[in-house]
């Protein structure tokens, strides 16, 4: 039978950040003023967050979108998304938010860095329903998603 993914809400410090291994996603405002927990990861990953919030791709990405830095320096994840999401988001925008990170959920799973984002229990629901996937009749190797 498919396994939901397991989700769990808990804070993160600066060592249990830069040692995880999997997919690091970020939660960002579109412009403006980034958080204590993204200035963290910025100054861990060596200003990669900022570099990429002043190229021309994140300006093209809506609300709900997600761009991927594929092995970022500082950090031990294979990947750090950067997902683009108003702290005054609607629902629909958050849960295309965590269907971005359901996406490209692998085995090594994902840490979701959304802060104080009051839309949080959304962007977990948009997560657990893109990454879930039934299973149950198919034939061949199965890979387990974080």
């Amino acid at each position: 039978m498919t396994t939901p993914a397991d989700i769990r809400f808990a804070t993160a410090t600066p060592e249990e950040i830069a040692a995880f291994t999997g997919r690091l996603a970020l939660i960002l405002p579109p412009e403006g003023a980034i958080g204590p927990e993204a200035r963290r990861v910025d100054r861990l990953a060596r200003g990669a967050v900022g570099r990429a919030m002043a190229g021309k791709a994140w300006g093209k990405l809506k609300p709900g979108e997600a761009l991927d830095l594929a092995f970022p320096a500082g950090l031990a994840a294979e990947a750090l998304q950067l997902v683009k999401l108003p702290r005054k988001a609607g629902v629909t925008e958050a849960r295309r938010a965590g269907a971005a990170i359901g996406k490209s959920l692998g085995e090594s799973g994902a840490m979701v860095l959304a802060g104080a984002h009051p839309q949080a229990a959304d962007i977990s629901l948009g997560l657990a329903l893109r990454a879930y996937d039934f299973d149950a009749y198919r034939s061949g190797d199965r890979t387990a998603r974080g």
